[in-house]
């Protein structure tokens, strides 16, 4: 962002905001001082053409058979991945498309992008902004987002806790359900305080589950080994 407020020469304007990691206006201050094409290109250049590749824990995530895969992520690593991993029979969704509960009901796998696709910046949910359009606009979506943490166990993977869509649905569940099942938050160890830990469970409903870090090398390896060992515990994997 750093880069894009500076091509935009609002760095002074925006620096106090990514100070306080307030990403969501400072992404709107920068949109709303570009032109639309100037935009989308900005989000191509960031998300799509670097041609990331997939890495060992994409493997991971799909051998856990998951037939439902929310993501916030707007690149197309894992969508890709998956689309060849089952030549072709996992659909990929957006959170906007009319017909989404009938391929979140079905018994094939679909991954659901709750924030839109690189493919499509003007739908992407990126800024603060979108954040709230879409929560009038889709209404509908966030009606199945609800129904789906109440009738299934969610498994956040590199996620943060920050989203407010997700933490405000997870809050609903919490007191509107309160003996519902809990959901499992993975963060590296150390990451998160125990004080937060609890807020996290009795607010949300959120059990964290820590892996190894190496924190001067950035080494998330464990992660990835984790999900692999639970992967190779499934029967279908054996």
């Amino acid at each position: 962002m750093t880069n894009a407020a500076t091509n935009a020469g609002i760095l002074d304007v925006v620096n106090p905001f990514l100070a306080t990691k307030d990403y969501l206006t400072a992404l709107d201050l920068i949109r709303n001082h570009c032109s639309r094409d100037a935009y989308a290109e900005l989000v191509k250049k960031e998300y799509l053409d670097p041609r990331y590749s997939e890495a060992p824990i994409h493997e991971a995530i799909y051998k856990l058979d998951s037939n439902i895969v929310l993501t916030p992520n707007f690149d197309k690593i894992y969508d890709v991945y998956a689309s060849a991993k089952s030549r072709g029979t996992t659909t990929i969704k957006q959170y906007y498309e009319l017909d989404l509960a009938r391929y979140i009901r079905g018994d094939r796998r679909v991954i659901v992008k709750i924030h839109g696709s690189v493919d499509s910046p003007e739908n992407m949910i990126f800024g603060r902004r979108d954040y709230a359009e879409a929560r009038v606009k889709h209404s509908w979506f966030y009606d199945i987002l609800k129904s789906l943490i109440l009738t299934h166990t969610f498994l956040f993977i590199g996620c943060g806790t920050d989203d407010p869509d997700i933490r405000l649905l997870l809050e609903d569940a919490k007191f509107s359900a309160g003996f519902a099942r809990e959901h499992y938050f993975i963060s590296a160890k150390g990451s998160i305080s125990t004080g937060f830990k609890e807020i996290l469970e009795s607010t949300m409903n959120l059990r964290v589950l820590e892996y190894d870090y190496e924190d001067l090398i950035g080494d998330h390896s464990d992660l990835t080994a984790s999900l692999e060992a639970l992967a190779d515990s499934l029967s279908w994997n054996s």
